[in-house]
């Protein structure tokens, strides 16, 4: 995302720090002053209508105490210094499977808003569609399905999600074992 003459970039990478790094849009230089604190790959940014907010997503699984603040898969950080900001939504419960169970975590592959409002996209066991309230995270809807969903759209206030799912499973996190 863009704000000003700085963009705020999401990735795999690792240096000059890893996964979330500000660089001035002009001249591409790294911004080491903004120093946001995730432990995985960050696959979607998108930024509030005041521009003081970065709301991220992707495949951090933080847990409490961590510097993430148990972020599970979404988060939000200050434009400012790259500080957790409180954010409503932070991923499902965190869910330790017994050994051998076929557990994937969540993970926001996908973003886009409307105004004020956020939309985000997942897999998981399962996929999830969210709608966010994009100035404080608290959830406005979530949408269940029996596969990933891996892109989202809106326009004209419809939302199309997009993946490789057959089911809706209703008002709940995605579910690939099972769907009423």
């Amino acid at each position: 995302v863009q704000i000003g003459g700085n963009l705020y970039v999401g990735g795999a990478f690792t240096s000059p720090r890893s996964f979330l790094m500000e660089v001035n849009a002009t001249n591409n230089a790294y911004i080491p002053t903004w120093q946001p604190v995730v432990d995985a790959e960050v696959r979607a940014l998108a930024t509030d209508t005041s521009q003081t907010r970065i709301v991220e997503g992707g495949f951090q699984q933080c847990p409490v105490g961590s510097g993430c603040d148990g972020r599970i898969g979404i988060g939000a950080v200050n434009t400012t210094d790259g500080s957790f900001v409180p954010f409503a939504y932070s991923g499902p419960p965190t869910f330790i499977p017994p050994p051998g169970f076929p557990y994937r975590p969540f993970q926001v592959i996908q973003m886009t808003q409307d105004g004020n409002t956020l939309f985000a996209s997942g897999t998981g066991n399962g996929g999830t569609a969210l709608s966010l309230n994009m100035e404080d995270g608290t959830l406005n809807w979530q949408a269940g399905f029996n596969g990933n969903v891996v892109g989202i759209g809106v326009t004209d206030g419809v939302l199309y999600a997009g993946g490789h799912y057959s089911t809706y499973c209703g008002p709940v996190p995605g579910n690939n074992f099972f769907c009423a």
